[in-house]
C-alpha cells in the first residue's frame, strides 16, 4: 500500500469501506461529478485524467484571412499530413469544440471593452455614455463565439518495457504519500510523458501558424473555467478560479486551501485542494430522458449517428445555426484508430458474410475499402461527434424547439444522421464540455482525416487585438476588435477609399472617436482633420457635448475662407524661436515654392527653390536683428497692452520691440499673451514680397533669368508672390487665429478648395491643402533633437529651450493623428504629395497616426501604398473601379470576391468594409461591417439631405434637440426612405447617390423641418408622435 500507515484497525476498516465506496459510485455514476474524468494538473497549460491522458487546450482565434476552395484545399492538404502523422501511432489524438453563445454574454463583453473607454473619457472629464451606451446596443446583435482545440497524449504509443518503467518510476514518487479521498493526487505516472506532449503541442500550435491560422495555448486555470462556465455560468463569477496547485491570485501562489477536519485523521484531503470535479459541478443534476437540468439551464444534447455523407466546411453549419439565432456547441473528437469502430462486429460479418443478411457484406466491404485507403496513404480517424443546446429552466419548450432547429441544421450538413442522446443525457452533456471527459458518447465513425479537419472550426475569422476602443463585426456576427494607435502596429498608415455614399464620412468619423475613447489615454488626443465640407463638424459637436463648456477650446472646427480675416501666417514660429525650425524651414520652402510655380507646370521653375530658401532666411536675420526688427507700437492689440500693464511693463528705453515683449511675456508665465505677441514679430508673405528688391538677393541672383518670361528671377518672384497675396488674402497678412490649446482641429476647406480641375483651380486647392497641412501638424513635427537648434540669446530673459522641452514630452506622450479626406484633390501635384509622404516616413520616429481618404484605388502614390499598415475600402464599387482595387492593393482571390459579391452600400446593419490590417503578428484580411448608433450617424453622416435638415433644424430648436427628434423619429440615422417616397411622389428624380439639395427638393426638405419643428413644439405640449409613419408622405 502506498499510502502512510493508520493508527488502528478500525482506521483501516474505514479506509477500505471509503475506497470501495467511491470507486463504486464512480462505476455506477451516482453523481454528475462522476462524469468528469479530469484528475489533476500536470504543469501550467496541461490537465491529467483519470486514465493518465494529459490534455492541453489551445485556443483557436480563427484565420488571419479569408480563403476561397483552392486555397481551403491547399491548407487542407498541409494539416492532413501534419495532423496524421501525429495520430498514426495512438500516442497522441485531438478534438475540437466550439460554441456560439447568446447574445447577452456578447454585451457582457462589449461592457468590460467599454468600461475601459467610460473610465478613460471620465478621467479626461468627459462623459460618452450616450454614445458608448448605443454603441453596445447596436453591436449586442453579435454572438460571443469561442473555439478550442484539444491536444490528447497517452500511453498508448509506448513499449511494454517502458510502461513498466513508468508505473516503476510511479510507484516511487507516491511512496508515503497520504490517503487524500477527497483531494486531487499528487502524483500521476504519465507527468513522464510531459516532454512527448509538450512537443506535440508545440508542433501542432507551429503548423497551424504556418498557415495563418492562429492560436492561443491555454493554460490549465483557463479551460477549467472554460468548463464551469459551460455547466453553470450563473453560478461562474468571471473573476472565479479553480483551487489548483500554482494558481496564481494577486498577492502570489495560491496557498492550498484549509477546510474543516473530518472525523478520520488519517485522511488529509482537509489540507490540500478539492477535487476537480467538486469545483466544476458546484450543483447537482437532474437528469430525464433526453435533456438535464443544471441550475438555472436545461441543456438538449444530441450526437451524430451517421457522420455527413458529403462532407460539408464547418462554416456551411455554421452559416445555418447563425440564421437560427440558438446557442449551441460541439465537440468532436478524432482518435487515431480509425477501424476499430467496427470491432467484433467484422469478425462476425466476415464469418457470416455468405448466410447472414446483406448488412453483414455491406460492413465487410466497408472495412475493406477503408483498409484499402489506409493503405493508399489516406490518413483515417475515428470521429464522434455531439452537440448541445439549452435555455433556461423556466421554459422547457423553447429548449425543445431550439433542438429541434439544431438537428434540422446537423441533418442538412451534409446529409447527416441525428440520435437525440446516446445513454445517459448526463454523460451526453458533460461530453460536450471541452476537456472534460476522454472519450464520447458520440456513435464512433471511421472517417478520412481530410473530411474530419475541413468538418473543423479552424478557419473562422480572427483578429490581433482581444479588444479595442473600435469594434468591427462580421456578417455573421462575430466581432473583430481593433486597437486604434496599437502597440501592435509598427506604424499607422491609413488609406480609405471610398465612392460617394459609401459610408466613408461616417467612418471617418468613427475611427476618430475610437481614438478620443482609447483605453489607455487619459487626456484628450492630438487629432488634425483637413475635410471637405461640415462632415468632421459632428464630431466636434459631439465631443463639446461630452465635456463642460469649460472645456470647449479642446475641440474646434473652423471653416476656411479666403479673406485676409482669416489670415494664417506660414511663416509663424514656435514660441521664442528667431528662426524657423530645419523642418519647418523645409516646409516652408516647398511651400512658397508652390505658390510661385506656374498653374500649367508640376515643377518649380529652376532656381526659385534656391532664391525661396534665401528669401527665407534673410527675413528672418532682418526681423530677428536690433534696428531692422519690428517695433512694438501701444493701441495694436489690446490683450497684449492690458497684459503688459498687469506686470508693469516699463522698459528703460523709448523703442521696445516686439521681440522685447515676447521674451517678457513669457518670463512672466503668460505664454498665450507672448504667443500673439510673437505674431507681430516675425516676417509676412509681404516682407518677402519686398525683400525680392533687397540688395542682398539682388547681389546674389540679379543675373538670373527665367526663360519663359524673359525677367530677372528677382523680378519674376515679386510678381509671382505679389500675385499669390492677392490671389490668397488668407495668407497675405499675420496670423488672425491661433489654434491655442485645441487638441481636436478640423479644418473645412469647402470655402477654399473649390478649384476643379484645371490647372489653377488645382493649384489653388494644393495651396489650401498644404497650408492646413502644415497648421495641423506643426507641434507634432517637434522633437528632442529639434532642442539642439534652438538659439538663446544674450539678452533673452526666458529659456525657450527648457519651455519646448516640457511641450514636446506633453505632445510625445500622446496619440497624435493627421486626417486628410477627398485627398484625390491633390493628386499629382508634386510639392503636396511630397509633403504626404514625408509625412508617413516620418511617422514612425514621431508617433505620428496617418489617415488618408480619397474615392479611387489609383489615387495613392507608391510609397503611401508601400507604406500602408490598414487599408480600408468603404461601400460598393463598380466593375473599373474593382478592377482597380483588385490591382492597386493587389487583393487575394477571397478578398477580390469578397470585393465584387458583398460590399453594399450604408444600411441599418452598417457599412461595409473591406479591411486589411498589418500587424508584427501578420496581416488580417476580411470584410467586416463597421455599425454606428443611430446618435452617432445623425451627428456625422455627409447625405445632404440629411445634412440639410439637420442644419436647418438644430438652427430652430438648438443642436441636442435635434440630434434627439431626429433619433427618435428616424432610427436608421438617415431620412433616406421618407426622402425618396415624397420625391417619387413628387416626380422629382431620385438617383442621386448622395442626395440633392438642388432647388427641386429643396421645398421639400424644408416642408419636413417644418414638420418636425411642429412635433418638437407638440411633444413639449405633452404630444410626441413615434415613428416616420406620423409624418404624411405629400
Amino acid at each position: 500500500m502506498r499510502y502512510i500507515h493508520h493508527s488502528s484497525f478500525s482506521d483501516k476498516i474505514w479506509y477500505a469501506y471509503d475506497v470501495v465506496a467511491q470507486r463504486l459510485g464512480r462505476l455506477f455514476k451516482s453523481s454528475s461529478r462522476d462524469f468528469c474524468d479530469i484528475q489533476m494538473i500536470a504543469d501550467a497549460n496541461t490537465l491529467v485524467m483519470i486514465d493518465g491522458t494529459l490534455v492541453t487546450a489551445v485556443k483557436i482565434r480563427g484565420m488571419r484571412h479569408a480563403a476561397r476552395a483552392g486555397e481551403m484545399a491547399v491548407l487542407l492538404d498541409f494539416l492532413t499530413g501534419k495532423f496524421g502523422s501525429y495520430t498514426k501511432d495512438g500516442a497522441h489524438y485531438f478534438s475540437t469544440w466550439f460554441e456560439r453563445d447568446e447574445s447577452d454574454t456578447v454585451r457582457d463583453e462589449l461592457e468590460r471593452t467599454y468600461g475601459k473607454c467610460r473610465a478613460s473619457t471620465a478621467a479626461m472629464g468627459a462623459d460618452f455614455s450616450d454614445i458608448i451606451d448605443e454603441q453596445i446596443d447596436v453591436l449586442s446583435m453579435c454572438s460571443r463565439e469561442t473555439a478550442v482545440l484539444l491536444l490528447y497524449t497517452t500511453a498508448n504509443g509506448l513499449s511494454k518495457d517502458e510502461r513498466s518503467l513508468l508505473a516503476k518510476r510511479h510507484d516511487a514518487a507516491s511512496e508515503g504519500t497520504p490517503y487524500l479521498g477527497d483531494a486531487q493526487p499528487l502524483t500521476s505516472f504519465s507527468i513522464n510523458l510531459l516532454p512527448s506532449h509538450s512537443s506535440f503541442v508545440a508542433q501542432t500550435v507551429s503548423d497551424l501558424g504556418v498557415k495563418d491560422i492562429e492560436t492561443q495555448p491555454l493554460s490549465s486555470v483557463e479551460l477549467l473555467k472554460l468548463i464551469r462556465s459551460g455547466v453553470t455560468p450563473e453560478y461562474t463569477a468571471d473573476e472565479w478560479e479553480p483551487r489548483v496547485p500554482g494558481s496564481i491570485t494577486n498577492t502570489g501562489v495560491r496557498p492550498p486551501p484549509l477546510r474543516v477536519p473530518e472525523e478520520q485523521n488519517w485522511d488529509y484531503s482537509q489540507v490540500f485542494w478539492p477535487q476537480i470535479a467538486k469545483q466544476l459541478f458546484p450543483v447537482e443534476a437532474v437528469a430525464n430522458h433526453s435533456t438535464c437540468e443544471i441550475g438555472g439551464r436545461i441543456y438538449a444534447p444530441v450526437s451524430i449517428a451517421l457522420q455527413p455523407e458529403s462532407p460539408e466546411f464547418f462554416q456551411a453549419l455554421f452559416a445555418r445555426l447563425n440564421r437560427s439565432n440558438i446557442p449551441w456547441r460541439v465537440h468532436q473528437l478524432a482518435r487515431g484508430d480509425a477501424l476499430a469502430v467496427f470491432g467484433l462486429k467484422s469478425v462476425i460479418a466476415q464469418m457470416l458474410r455468405w448466410s447472414g443478411p446483406r448488412e453483414n457484406v455491406r460492413i465487410v466491404e466497408a472495412k475493406k475499402a477503408l483498409t484499402m485507403a489506409r493503405e493508399d496513404g489516406i490518413p483515417l480517424v475515428q470521429l464522434q461527434t455531439v452537440f448541445c443546446t439549452w435555455g433556461p429552466a423556466s421554459d422547457p419548450l423553447i429548449v425543445e424547439e431550439r433542438r429541434a432547429t439544431l438537428v434540422r441544421c446537423i441533418q442538412a450538413w451534409g446529409n447527416a444522421e441525428v440520435e437525440l442522446v446516446e445513454g445517459d443525457s448526463l454523460e451526453s452533456f458533460c461530453c460536450t464540455l471541452p476537456g472534460n471527459n476522454i472519450g464520447s458518447v458520440g456513435s464512433p465513425a471511421a472517417a478520412p482525416l481530410y473530411d474530419v479537419l475541413r468538418m473543423a472550426p479552424l478557419t473562422r475569422p480572427t483578429t490581433a487585438w482581444e479588444d479595442g476602443s473600435q469594434p468591427l463585426r462580421t456578417k455573421d456576427g462575430k466581432l473583430i476588435h481593433f486597437e486604434p494607435y496599437s502597440t501592435k502596429q509598427q506604424s499607422w498608415v491609413h488609406l480609405v477609399t471610398g465612392s460617394m455614399g459609401g459610408g466613408k464620412s461616417v467612418y471617418l468619423n468613427s475611427c476618430n472617436l475610437s481614438l478620443i475613447l482609447k483605453s489607455d489615454l487619459r487626456e484628450l488626443p492630438f487629432i488634425g482633420i483637413i475635410d471637405v465640407g461640415p462632415n468632421s463638424k459632428g464630431l466636434i459637436d459631439l465631443i463639446h457635448s461630452a465635456f463642460p463648456q469649460s472645456m470647449h477650446h479642446l475641440a474646434l472646427y473652423k471653416r476656411l475662407t479666403n479673406t485676409a480675416d482669416s489670415s494664417i501666417n506660414v511663416l509663424d514660429t514656435p514660441l521664442g524661436l528667431r528662426v524657423p525650425l530645419s523642418m519647418q524651414r523645409n516646409q516652408l520652402i516647398a511651400f512658397i515654392t508652390l505658390l510661385v510655380t506656374p498653374d500649367s507646370q508640376e515643377d518649380a521653375l529652376e532656381g526659385t527653390s534656391g532664391f525661396v530658401s534665401a528669401l527665407i532666411d534673410q527675413a528672418y536675420r532682418q526681423k530677428s536683428t536690433f534696428g531692422t526688427e519690428n517695433k512694438y507700437e501701444r493701441g495694436i492689440n489690446r490683450v497684449i497692452d492690458s497684459a503688459l500693464d498687469d506686470l508693469n511693463f516699463s522698459p528703460d528705453h523709448a523703442k521696445v520691440m516686439w521681440w522685447e515683449v515676447v521674451d517678457h511675456l513669457a518670463q512672466a508665465g503668460e505664454t498665450h499673451s507672448a504667443t500673439i505677441a510673437q505674431r507681430y514679430a516675425v516676417p509676412t508673405l509681404g516682407d518677402l514680397v519686398m525683400l525680392c528688391n533687397d540688395e542682398n538677393i539682388l547681389e546674389m541672383y540679379g543675373g538670373n533669368t527665367v526663360a519663359d518670361t524673359n525677367e530677372t528671377l528677382p523680378r519674376y518672384m515679386y510678381r509671382r508672390l505679389t500675385d499669390a497675396m492677392n490671389q490668397y488674402p488668407i495668407l497675405s497678412g499675420m496670423t488672425q487665429f491661433d489654434l491655442g490649446e485645441a487638441r481636436i482641429v478640423s479644418f473645412d476647406l469647402d470655402e477654399v478648395a473649390k478649384g476643379g480641375s484645371s490647372g489653377a483651380g488645382k493649384r489653388r486647392t494644393g495651396v489650401m491643402y498644404l497650408l492646413s497641412f502644415q497648421v495641423l501638424t506643426a507641434r507634432y513635427f517637434l522633437t528632442e533633437e529639434h532642442l539642439l537648434e534652438i538659439q538663446t540669446k544674450d539678452n533673452q530673459t526666458f529659456d525657450y529651450r527648457t519651455y519646448h522641452r516640457e511641450q514636446i514630452k506633453a505632445i510625445r506622450r500622446l496619440p497624435k493623428r493627421i486626417v486628410v479626406d477627398e485627398k484625390h484633390r491633390v493628386k499629382g501635384i508634386t510639392m503636396v504629395e511630397n509633403q504626404f509622404d514625408v509625412a508617413i516616413r516620418e511617422g514612425r520616429k514621431l508617433k505620428l497616426d496617418v489617415c488618408f481618404a480619397s474615392q479611387l484605388a489609383t489615387d495613392w502614390t507608391q510609397a503611401q501604398l508601400n507604406l500602408a499598415t490598414q487599408i480600408s475600402v468603404v461601400g460598393t464599387a463598380n466593375a473599373s473601379m474593382q478592377k482597380e482595387l483588385i490591382d492597386t492593393f493587389n487583393l487575394s482571390p477571397a478578398m477580390a470576391y469578397e470585393l465584387k459579391n458583398n460590399m453594399r452600400k450604408p444600411s441599418p446593419e452598417g457599412a461595409t468594409v473591406l479591411s486589411i490590417f498589418e500587424t508584427e503578428e501578420g496581416t488580417y484580411e476580411h470584410l467586416l461591417y463597421s455599425t454606428q448608433g443611430p446618435r452617432f450617424i445623425w451627428a456625422t453622416n455627409s447625405n445632404a439631405d440629411d445634412r440639410y435638415v439637420r442644419i436647418e433644424l438644430s438652427n430652430r430648436i438648438g443642436l441636442l434637440q435635434a440630434r434627439t427628434l431626429l433619433v427618435n423619429k428616424f432610427p436608421s440615422g438617415t431620412l433616406g426612405a421618407l426622402v425618396a417616397q415624397r420625391k417619387a411622389a413628387l416626380g422629382i428624380d431620385t438617383d442621386s447617390l448622395d442626395g440633392s439639395t438642388e432647388d427641386d427638393s429643396k421645398p421639400l426638405l424644408d416642408g419636413i423641418v417644418m414638420e418636425l419643428v411642429e412635433e418638437y413644439a407638440d411633444s413639449r405640449s405633452g404630444f410626441m408622435p413615434s415613428s416616420d409613419s406620423d409624418l404624411d408622405v405629400l
